[in-house]
């Protein structure tokens, strides 16, 4: 099928033959282009849209971007995409970009980023017109503000055409103050006397007197529509009876359309009756729709009779009925038996889906409730953006009936925000198909808006049934990196690396941006507890990198980048970077996040690691404050928690009561968790009970290549022999260098700084013999290690007029301003300042600030 019928309300409309020349209205128009937005506001039937079309006409084809709004574009989904399909070239590079954005995340909460995001991305080329044709159709609140933000800021090589029937509730003051809109009303569009000539004369010829002609002209009181209606109809002898009425423009419309539709042969009644319901009519249509006649002959001769008629392609021969004539045959294809009516609308369905004109076939399927035609159609289809509109209109009863169509029915409401709608459906699939997989596949995508949930508690679907499942790679890929947060939340990284790996796999083709963010941020986060640091902060970057090319709404920019800053904050204080870390909790601080439960456990461990004891414990509480509704949410924040058992904040009654909480939910008693209770029974001097559990997590590391836990585990071990007082030389060696191996490529410092009391212990007894058989790479770490852990005074890096003059850069002061503070001169100041840069082997003010926080100095 040709494109442009299936695009049929994005093409430019034919000018009908014989238009009549109208300079005056001609030049309103061409002197309103050069406006930003000019509004051409007239009832049916006035000629706008031939108006229009003869001055654009004179343009480039390439320049005019055309569309017929219809009462569907009140939907914001279908409005947009019409918008996007005529500006697709206009996009360039980012077009598959903004397509994949916009499927996702077209709804109330995102369409302002939409319209920043799709304003943006236009490339200027030249001048363009955009025609927005039947403008007063919409009238959803939502739909409505979307198109005056785009309004707005619209660049300004494109002129808006608004074409309507009645005024605009569009707030378009601010353009008519900025001098910016024209606005051309009905009584522009009346014929004068010589234009009404001119068009009887066109459209009737010889064939009228001249009294006639003025009697037409008076009836019609300069109103186009009305006297090409009253030409067709040829009432030359019922002139009288017209005058009647001619005051009430619908019922002179009724009156003329009836006499019109009378005139004509019964295979003309027939043909317009049952393909008026239809957007176009064309002979593969009409062939389709039963009807056995010549098409093309058909069409010529109700042209030729001058009904109202339009041609909207005369090369593929394509043809659309005028609003007025249009509306009194629906009223008469409603009169049509209701079964005939049914028939007509299913064999249209079936043509246009075909022509694979979806919205339109989709359209008559919705309307004759062929739900099961239709969803499984929706599955085959999922790549069109203005049919997403349907997945949301199936109702939910009907849509229980398809479990692949529930996914994305689902997945449609979800990202619609609509997470109460998510909640009730899942019941309602959980309840009608209590034993299946597929069902409980989606089920477990609760965990995704539902807070109550544990990811420790779900049922693991295993990556050979979900290949097994009836669904979409999008769907899989959705349901591999569910799963994949399961196997994380069980210590299982291995797992859930490969589960997301198969995930982001599965979503190369649909590239669903969220996914992306998702799989490479869990991924993260699995290479941040196997202790590979430097593969989690690059992956990190690539999230942030799918974070910002997609253009979301502040709302949820912000969840997202939260999710990025508390990750990425993570990897940098077991780095032990507190420079870094601190920048990353002030972006979070800088979106007013501070009160979210990750930042308050990061910024804990960040003022534990800072020495700012009471400030962390302080901080701490607040942590479990904002999850205290949660009996286990002690055992969620073990890893901060620690830094209080370490610093005897928690009192004897608090250890007692993880304990138990520890026993009572062995579903929680995951690697970190565990060490955790170690460190308690340790802090108890339980040796023997901490021996054999560490040496458990030991063994599991091990065989599971946790590194991070290896690290950990040998350096508690160490702590504990060193406590114990049962210190075998050799083994200690054996736990520091294992602890060193792992931790030496990835720079995991913040384990070593937590025991730096141990390890001090440690490299005063054993000094001697502790570093033999070190590979170069461990030694160097072990060199850092020391000098963390025994404090080495870097103070003595600078002098102390130099450790002034630094403290001053760090407050923002210029050289002059120190100079002034100090009571030196500003060449002393100068010389300082190299002095720092030199011993500090930086280059710049800002990189000396961080280096000397880095080690302490300020």
């Amino acid at each position: 099928m040709d494109k442009k019928i299936a695009n049929i309300r994005i093409q430019l409309p034919e000018i009908r033959r014989n238009t009549i020349n109208r300079n005056e209205l001609s030049q309103k128009i061409e002197i309103g282009s050069s406006k930003k937005i000019m509004v051409l506001e007239a009832g049916a039937g006035k000629g706008k849209t031939t108006a229009i079309c003869s001055f654009l006409t004179k343009k480039s084809p390439e320049t005019v971007k055309w569309i017929s709004l219809a009462s569907d574009c009140n939907s914001l989904s279908v409005f947009w995409s019409y918008l996007i399909e005529i500006f697709q070239e206009n996009l360039g590079e980012v077009k598959q970009e903004f397509l994949e954005f916009f499927r996702v995340t077209c709804n109330s909460e995102s369409i302002d980023e939409l319209v920043v995001y799709f304003v943006n991305s236009l490339i200027e080329e030249t001048e363009l017109f955009l025609v927005l044709d039947d403008v007063h159709l919409i009238e959803n609140p939502i739909v409505l503000n979307s198109l005056e933000q785009f309004l707005e800021q619209a660049p300004d090589f494109i002129h808006i055409i608004l074409l309507t029937r009645q005024t605009l509730t569009l707030y378009l003051s601010r353009f008519e103050m900025a001098d910016e809109l024209t606005y051309i009303d009905e009584s522009a569009f009346l014929l004068s006397d010589e234009e009404a000539d001119a068009f009887i004369q066109c459209t009737a010829g010889e064939t009228l007197t001249l009294k006639e002609k003025r009697e037409m002209t008076e009836i019609a009181g300069g109103w186009i529509g009305g006297l090409q209606m009253i030409t067709a109809a040829k009432l030359r002898n019922n002139l009288s009876v017209v005058k009647q009425i001619q005051k009430e423009d619908h019922l002179l419309t009724n009156y003329l359309t009836q006499e019109i539709f009378q005139q004509l042969t019964e295979e003309e009644r027939l043909f317009l009756v049952q393909t008026a319901y239809f957007p176009y009519a064309t002979e593969k249509l009409t062939n389709a729709l039963g009807l056995s006649l010549d098409f093309s002959s058909t069409l010529s001769r109700l042209v030729s009779k001058n009904l109202l008629i339009i041609c909207t392609d005369s090369q593929q021969q394509v043809y659309q009925y005028h609003p007025i004539f249009k509306e009194y045959l629906i009223r008469l294809f409603k009169q049509l038996p209701f079964l005939k009516q049914q028939e007509l609308k299913q064999n249209a369905a079936t043509f246009f889906i075909k022509e694979e004109d979806f919205f339109q076939g989709f359209a008559l399927l919705l309307e004759l409730e062929d739900y099961e035609q239709l969803m499984d159609l929706l599955l085959q289809h999922q790549e069109s953006l203005r049919t997403l509109y349907f997945v949301g209109e199936i109702p939910t009863e009907i849509a229980l009936n398809n479990i692949d169509f529930c996914y994305q029915k689902l997945f449609y409401h979800y990202s619609n925000l609509e997470y109460d709608y998510c909640s009730l459906f899942l019941d309602k699939l959980e309840e009608k198909y209590p034993d299946s997989g597929e069902v409980q596949a989606i089920n477990d995508v609760r965990i995704l808006f539902d807070n109550t949930l544990s990811p420790l508690q779900q049922k693991i679907t295993h990556s050979e049934e979900i290949q097994q499942l009836k669904l979409n790679d999008s769907s899989k890929a959705f349901i591999l990196l569910k799963n994949a947060i399961f196997y994380y939340y069980q210590d299982d990284f291995q797992l859930t690396v490969n589960f997301v790996l198969d995930a982001l796999k599965m979503n190369r083709n649909w590239d669903n941006p969220f996914l992306s963010f998702f799989g490479r941020t869990l991924l993260a986060q699995a290479f941040e507890e196997l202790g590979e640091l430097n593969q989690s902060i690059q992956m990190m970057e690539k999230a942030k990198h799918t974070l910002e090319a997609f253009r979301l709404s502040k709302k949820i920019k912000q969840n997202y980048l939260l999710s990025f800053y508390v990750t990425i904050t993570g990897v940098y204080l077991k780095q032990f970077n507190l420079v870094k870390a601190n920048q990353m909790l002030s972006e979070i601080s800088d979106t007013n996040q501070q009160a979210n439960a990750p930042y308050c456990y990061n910024y804990a461990e960040y003022l534990y690691l800072s020495d700012e004891i009471e400030l962390a414990y302080s901080a701490v509480q607040k942590l479990l404050q904002l999850s205290s509704s949660s009996p286990i949410s002690p055992l969620t924040r073990a890893g901060v928690l620690r830094y209080s058992l370490k610093y005897h904040q928690l009192t004897e009654a608090e250890k007692d009561n993880l304990i138990t909480q520890f026993h009572q939910y062995p579903d929680y008693q995951n690697l970190s968790n565990r060490l955790f209770y170690a460190m308690i029974l340790l802090d108890r001097k339980n040796y023997k009970e901490t021996l054999l559990l560490v040496d458990d997590i030991l063994a599991e590391s091990r065989e599971n290549k946790i590194h991070f836990r290896i690290i950990d585990a040998s350096l508690l071990k160490i702590k504990l022999y060193l406590r114990w007082g049962n210190c075998n030389p050799r083994v200690l060696k054996n736990l520091y260098h294992e602890s060193l191996y792992y931790a030496a490529t990835n720079e995991v410092l913040g384990l070593f700084y937590y025991y730096k009391e141990d390890l001090a212990q440690l490299f005063k007894e054993y000094s001697e013999t502790l570093t033999i058989g070190l590979g170069v790479n461990e030694q160097q770490f072990h060199q850092q290690v020391l000098a963390l852990c025994l404090g080495n005074n870097n103070s003595a890096l600078l002098t102390e007029r130099e450790l002034d003059v630094l403290k001053e850069i760090a407050n923002g002061k210029s050289n002059k301003e120190i100079g002034e503070t100090l009571f030196i001169s500003l060449a002393t100041v100068k010389t300082h300042v190299l002095n720092i840069y030199r011993k500090l082997e930086v280059n710049s003010r800002v990189l000396a600030v961080e280096k000397g926080r880095e080690l302490r100095l300020i």
